[in-house]
């Protein structure tokens, strides 16, 4: 197989290099492994960076063009993704990569003509609401009501871990609109505003100092036009917008930089006076987890080639998620057990090694491990629609 991306997407790519290094420079990367700025996706950098991206088109690849939109494909937004983790710029993907593709295919005109534009100017963003407390990787289990009360749904449920939601100025929320007997059935998706009277948010932080919240829906009013889809289709594409989730989470350019920080460190580093990379037990290791991340790159590209032409299916995309995310878990873990004590450090000490990206990356590589669908759910996925094996769990 040919991997040599398309001229298209090399004059892309290349033009997208240009880009950053005007508006994210080296010296803001170095501020942002260091000061958490792609943490803070409400600090003053990363708003304006997220607005000069919609302004120089970024934001709206394979949209139409009517709603602020770009030519191009899941390959150039495989470049997008991909070159921003690698100079660790930030980016909330929930609502090009989510939210905005699904209204396009999905929503009412009116809705998508209010929302999808702010969107791919970099003006609005959004927030995921699945998660419920009893249904985390089971989604079909969540409980939170959507009534039909005349021309309006009235909504009422707690969500958790909902990531960005005290910065996001809507809600893309999953909730119940009629009981059935099969749980997959009689949910319906909704935009609903986050300043809408009823909602409140309160902090939920994770292990690696993110900060997610939990989301409480009190009797909130949404109009029907903000339902996303009829009644009871929004399992179907929940299932299709969490590709695109995965997709974002299994992005290998943060591994990649994190090993170049590992293996320059082993170069550099001693104990009992032999360079670290001149051990063979590191030096064996290093190779190991090369190999893996070279084949986790050419996968992804696959992949996204395969998306493309409509030959990849959700499977590729699970199968592809769990391989990166343990291989992400599994070179954190190498590089703190290689970092010994300085591995400790976290990104708030000036003394820590690659600016504490390191330990960073340890909490929160367990965490991908759930997020967009814990590993054992997508193994079951990949048994069942790649393999056509029986239900495993």
């Amino acid at each position: 197989m040919d991997f040599t991306f398309p001229e298209d997407v090399r004059h892309f790519r290349s033009e997208l290099r240009n880009f950053l290094d005007k508006a994210w420079p080296p010296d803001m990367r170095r501020f942002a492994m260091n000061d958490s700025v792609v943490r803070d996706l409400d600090s003053d950098p990363a708003t304006s960076f997220k607005r000069a991206l919609g302004r120089a088109g970024y934001l709206g690849i394979g949209l139409p063009q009517e709603y602020g939109g770009r030519p191009g494909g899941t390959l150039h937004r495989f470049v997008l993704q991909s070159e921003l983790a690698a100079a660790g710029a930030p980016l909330n993907a929930t609502a090009i990569g989510i939210v905005a593709p699904m209204l396009v295919r999905y929503g009412q005109e009116s809705l998508t003509r209010q929302l999808v534009p702010g969107i791919t100017r970099g003006e609005l963003d959004f927030a995921l609401g699945y998660t419920e407390s009893n249904a985390g990787s089971d989604l079909a289990s969540l409980q939170t009501q959507a009534r039909l009360d005349g021309d309006r749904y009235v909504i009422s449920g707690e969500k958790v871990f909902s990531t960005a939601a005290h910065i996001a100025d809507y809600y893309w929320v999953a909730a119940r609109t009629e009981k059935t007997d099969k749980k997959h059935q009689g949910i319906s998706l909704f935009v609903v505003p986050l300043d809408a009277p009823g909602i409140s948010i309160s902090p939920l932080y994770t292990m690696s100092g993110i900060r997610t919240n939990v989301v409480h829906i009190d009797n909130v009013e949404v109009p029907v036009d903000h339902r996303v889809g009829d009644e009871g289709e929004g399992w179907r594409i929940i299932g299709e917008a969490l590709d695109g989730e995965r997709f974002a989470v299994m992005m290998v350019a943060p591994v990649i930089r994190a090993y170049q920080a590992v293996l320059e460190y082993c170069r550099c580093a001693t104990r009992a006076g032999k360079r670290l990379l001149d051990d063979h037990a590191v030096a064996s290791e290093l190779v190991v987890l090369h190999s893996a991340i070279v084949a986790a790159y050419l996968n992804s590209v696959g992949i996204a080639w395969g998306t493309d032409r409509g030959e990849s299916g959700s499977h590729d995309a699970s199968a592809l998620k769990v391989e990166v995310t343990e291989l992400r878990l599994a070179l954190s873990t190498f590089a703190l057990d290689v970092l010994g004590t300085h591995g400790q450090l976290t990104p708030e000490d000036k003394a820590a090694p690659a600016f504490g990206e390191l330990e960073r990356m340890y909490r929160h590589a367990v965490i991908t491990l759930f997020t967009g669908g814990a590993n054992a759910v997508q193994r079951d996925l990949i048994a069942r629609h790649g393999l056509g094996l029986g239900r495993q769990m």
